[in-house]
């Protein structure tokens, strides 16, 4: 396993290094509880479909309820849509989009509070990229290996349960504008074309957004 530190949660890249002998690599955040089957869920699906590099299980909440952690990539409008208006209206369609399946029932990335990856897809994209600070470095390796050919796969009979939120409430400030900048070096990491020069634009919807969750939750 590849886990997060205690205090801050941070990423540690480094330590797939150490399991040189082994195909895949479960990561995960240490308040994850892994269910009975879901390792050996996750390995049988990527050893049925070779070219599928991440596989994601399914996430619950405390309560039983199914936390999305399977999700599109959104393009600039949804993405602009979501940001907006989430903070206000957290049922909006363009969240429910961007937090859902294809209509095929294909994602494009999965949640990284637990996930299985290919060892050799994770080296050949050079693994996370550590310019992230606990959010969006899921979406980016499931980006990057999908631009070189790799699959995303949603693992449902694989079923974990995460207490989400413990390293938020530490520094709920902080972590709101670590969310606010990875959401805009994403931006800026896969906007091709027009999207690039766009990039300006989607610095003022994240301003404007960081705003409102400022106004709306004054103490994070």
């Amino acid at each position: 396993m590849l886990f997060r530190s205690d205090q801050h949660e941070l990423v540690i890249p480094r330590g797939v290094a150490t399991v040189r002998n082994h195909e895949f690599v479960l990561i995960s955040n240490p308040d994850v509880v892994v269910h009975l089957g879901a390792v050996e869920a996750l390995v049988a699906a990527l050893d049925a479909q070779p070219r599928v590099a991440v596989a994601g299980p399914q996430i619950r909440r405390p309560d039983g309820s199914v936390y999305p952690s399977h999700r599109v990539f959104p393009n600039f409008w949804l993405a602009g849509l979501h940001a907006l208006l989430a903070p206000v209206w957290a049922s909006n369609p363009a969240t429910r989009r961007y937090r859902s399946r294809h209509d095929d029932g294909t994602v494009d990335w999965v949640s990284g509070a637990c996930f299985m990856v290919r060892r050799d897809a994770f080296e050949e994209v050079g693994g996370f990229d550590e310019r992230y600070f606990m959010f969006a470095e899921d979406m980016t390796l499931c980006w990057d290996v999908r631009q070189r050919g790799w699959g995303v796969a949603a693992v449902d009979e694989a079923v974990v349960t995460h207490v989400e939120g413990l390293s938020r409430q530490r520094a709920p400030r902080s972590m709101v504008w670590a969310h606010h900048r990875s959401a805009l070096r994403f931006e800026w990491h896969t906007a091709r074309g027009l999207r690039r020069v766009l990039v300006p634009l989607a610095a003022l919807v994240l301003g404007v957004r960081l705003v409102v969750v400022a106004i709306l939750h004054p103490r994070g």
